[in-house]
């Protein structure tokens, strides 16, 4: 689906991601460290995860800091890989590069064991004040959710492009609803008072991209 959306004139970047930044929605699970374990007794740390498809990094502009983002070959029979963000790399190995380590993601007989490729740049996913926290990657290849919302950056203003990139949608499988579009700055802007913050953000963002929510296979 990203790469119809992609051959879209005007559309500079396109990628997926289940839960949007400032959206409310962020899911938690436990993590270990292959090389620390937990002592007995002892509480999994636990970390947001994000499933992302495409080009999610571009279209968000978030930076690669070290290592590598996702490619097509990470798929679902590919060992399993994350990008982490620079908090959790802080957090976990200070002072140290995380590229080639691996965590343990979720506990039981779900756990899965991944490597890190990559290190992303921070995003304030909780609002434009809160820090960021300990959040990973994952790419959807090897997840499969069937709910995403694509994040797609425009050279120029992302509304006129809408029904063309609907069009797009369609043609790829008329079965999959657009539930809702939204600009990016109104996403940020709704997720504040302060009027000031409000003004530099959609300053930021304004003809910068849009968002799709779209329900199904794609």
């Amino acid at each position: 689906m990203t790469h119809r959306i992609a051959a879209v004139p005007g559309v500079l970047k396109v990628g997926a991601v289940q839960h949007l930044p400032l959206s409310g929605f962020n899911w938690r699970t436990d993590i270990d460290v292959e090389k620390t374990p937990l002592p007995a007794n002892a509480e999994h740390p636990r970390a947001i995860w994000r499933s992302v498809t495409g080009d999610y990094f571009g279209a968000m502009s978030i930076p690669l800091l070290r290592g590598r983002m996702f490619t097509a070959a990470d798929a679902s029979d590919a060992p399993k890989v994350v990008v982490i963000n620079e908090a959790m790399a802080k957090h976990f190995w200070p002072g140290r590069d995380p590229v080639g380590e691996r965590i343990v993601i979720g506990n039981g007989p779900r756990a899965e064991l991944a490597t890190i490729i990559g290190v992303a740049g921070n995003v304030r996913f909780a609002s434009p004040t809160t820090p960021a926290g300990d959040e990973i990657y994952r790419p959807n290849g090897q997840q499969r959710l069937m709910f995403m919302h694509f994040v797609v950056k425009a050279a120029k203003d992302p509304s006129s492009l809408i029904p063309s990139i609907r069009e797009a949608i369609r043609a790829q499988d008329p079965t999959v609803p657009v539930a809702e579009v939204q600009a990016m700055g109104e996403l940020y802007a709704a997720s504040t008072s302060t009027p000031r913050t409000i003004a530099l953000l959609l300053l930021a963002f304004a003809g910068v991209g849009l968002v799709l929510g779209a329900v199904g296979i794609y």
